[in-house]
């Protein structure tokens, strides 16, 4: 599901699921091993997160496994999203993301969680957040993941209408960070994060913490006192209206394009 790949100092995860790199909860508890494992790796400097895929850099939850989930199962998801997310905010090494292609929902919401986001640049790839197209509430963390990096105005207007954007569109905005010709978005991802990585690892480090850790001591400690609470969430999402949605939205895919979210 993910292959690690060292150049020196250099560490490239490559995402390997199936053609659209669907996420499902043993694949994103394989991407939390993973970061959780680089992270304490004294081999490793920096991080280039890509995928296998030619078009396709995620293109989010794997909506047939999440049909087929039962309430628990659907929990344990959520769970592990979470868990995959805070891998990735946590590390203690610079995380580029490459984006070679769409992005969409939770595929964006990985991209997000990099400390730095490069995608090339083919008017055709889309990046967005796609969560209420198909009927499903933002669990907390995804959702403000994405708000540290858009303005609110153009936050809302993402997730509302539920559009992918192309990537000259999503720099503007602050979704990514550059733009790349595609022939050379891995060579100008794995020169960014070489140069993070040349910065001395606690310098950056305690530097991410400072950047990252108010959006993770809200996830562990001030949601679960909000409304709607987390597992009012969830419960949302295991409702039969959405059940109902997520079912229409994938038979309406199915042969004709991307069935994930």
């Amino acid at each position: 599901m993910l292959s690690v790949i060292r150049s020196g100092r250099l560490a490239v995860v490559k995402l390997h699921q199936g053609k659209a790199n669907a996420l499902n909860t043993p694949f994103l508890q394989n991407i939390a091993q993973t970061f959780n494992s680089l992270s304490l790796d004294n081999e490793c400097s920096s991080i280039v997160l890509t995928s296998a895929s030619p078009s396709i850099f995620c293109a989010g939850i794997d909506l047939p496994y999440l049909s087929r989930c039962n309430a628990d199962e659907v929990r344990a998801l959520l769970d592990s999203l979470d868990s995959a997310l805070v891998s990735m905010m946590e590390c203690s090494k610079p995380i580029v993301a490459s984006i070679n292609g769409h992005a969409l929902a939770g595929g964006c919401v990985l991209a997000a969680a990099c400390d730095h986001r490069l995608m090339t640049d083919n008017p055709s790839a889309r990046i967005g957040v796609t969560e209420l197209a198909v009927g499903v509430p933002f669990p907390y963390l995804p959702l403000h993941a994405i708000t540290t990096l858009v303005a609110p105005h153009a936050f809302t207007k993402l997730i509302y209408f539920a559009e992918g954007i192309n990537p000259s569109t999503a720099a503007s905005l602050g979704l990514i960070d550059e733009c790349v010709p595609a022939a050379q978005l891995m060579e100008r991802a794995e020169e960014r994060a070489r140069t993070l990585g040349n910065i001395p690892s606690e310098t950056f480090a305690i530097t991410k913490k400072c950047l990252r850790n108010p959006l993770l001591h809200h996830h562990r400690t001030q949601w679960s006192n909000f409304s709607p609470k987390p597992e009012e969430i969830a419960e949302v999402w295991i409702s039969e209206p959405t059940r109902d949605a997520v079912m229409s939205f994938v038979s309406k895919k199915v042969g004709g394009g991307s069935s994930k979210l």
